[in-house]
């Protein structure tokens, strides 16, 4: 980031008078992005949930950039694996656990400003069969 400033320090100086500036004057800005940060993730079943019930999933996130939105998107690997959801600013997710889903299950969340993507840290859910198949 030095060089890019003394680069472009370098060059504003050298050529002052094609930019119709004053040399003595010169302010550079320059922003840096701040990555979100991604609290830990919210799960209404604890670590274990029966099959038939819906999971709540929740998120939270902050961004040290003021104005930046952050988008969500979320994802539950496991036997039952569903992809990522589309991008958005909604903050959770609903999943009705099916048969599929029995097993063990990772929750994933990522979290996006207008330039970084960050993981939060998986959460692991157990679903529970409710069901019972009877032999005839």
């Amino acid at each position: 980031m030095k060089i890019l400033t003394l680069i472009i320090t370098a060059l504003l100086l050298a050529h002052a008078s094609a930019f119709a500036i004053n040399p003595a004057e010169v302010d550079i800005m320059v922003t840096v992005n701040k990555k979100p940060v991604v609290g830990p993730i919210t799960l209404n079943g604890g670590p274990g949930i029966n099959q038939g019930v819906t999971l709540e999933v929740t998120a939270s996130a902050t961004d040290g950039n003021s104005g930046d939105i952050l988008n969500y998107r979320f994802k539950l690997e496991g036997a039952g694996q569903r992809g990522w959801n589309t991008w958005s600013t909604v903050t959770f997710i609903s999943y009705e656990l099916e048969e599929r889903d029995i097993g063990l299950n990772v929750v994933k969340v990522e979290v996006r400003d207008s330039l970084e993507t960050v993981q939060a840290a998986p959460a692991e859910i157990y679903v529970f069969r409710t069901t019972v198949e009877v032999p005839q």
